[in-house]
């Protein structure tokens, strides 16, 4: 769990590079209102949320792959949700500002990513170059629902590196 101040200030609160988050019986990184800066990582195979983020906040993801393909875990939420407000308490807003860039994010589920501000929350968004699991279109970004789309060479023995024909290499 990352608790944060929400200050959307120029201060990163956490950042992580070359990380690795897997087999979470909880959300691989959860986090309320803060900072986080990411980049080369892996989070996979966990039981709830690889990503999640309630009361907005700033959030910047670069070269991340974020799956849960295969998950041996029962779910039917995203991998990666980012809400301006916290579900139990819609007093708590927070504005949302998130960069998602030359990643990808993908599961067992039909749409993997979700962005949604259903209390007025600010969104801020660049999304780019990215493969993301979902039935809708992401302008700037390769989306589909058709199994290993991003082409992991053998997801499940857990190797996420890409088989040469994928559509993420080059």
């Amino acid at each position: 769990f990352c608790f944060g101040t929400n200050s959307l200030d120029d201060q990163v609160e956490i950042k992580m590079d070359h990380t690795l988050i897997r087999h979470m019986s909880g959300a691989g990184i959860q986090a309320f209102s803060t900072d986080i800066s990411m980049s080369n990582s892996l989070i996979h195979n966990c039981s709830a949320f690889l990503f999640s983020s309630f009361v907005g906040g700033r959030y910047t993801f670069d070269h991340c792959t974020l799956t849960n393909e295969p998950n041996f875990f029962v779910r039917d939420e995203p991998s990666f949700a980012v809400l301006d407000n916290f579900p139990n308490d819609p007093s708590l807003v927070g504005d949302i500002q998130l960069q998602l860039t030359n990643s990808i994010v993908w599961g067992s589920e039909l749409s993997e990513f979700l962005v949604a501000n259903p209390n007025g929350g600010a969104v801020e968004l660049v999304i780019e170059n990215n493969i993301i699991k979902s039935s809708e279109a992401i302008a700037g970004n390769q989306t589909s629902t058709d199994f290993n789309f991003p082409g992991f060479t053998d997801p499940f023995s857990f190797d996420y590196t890409l088989d040469s024909l994928s559509i993420a290499v080059d």
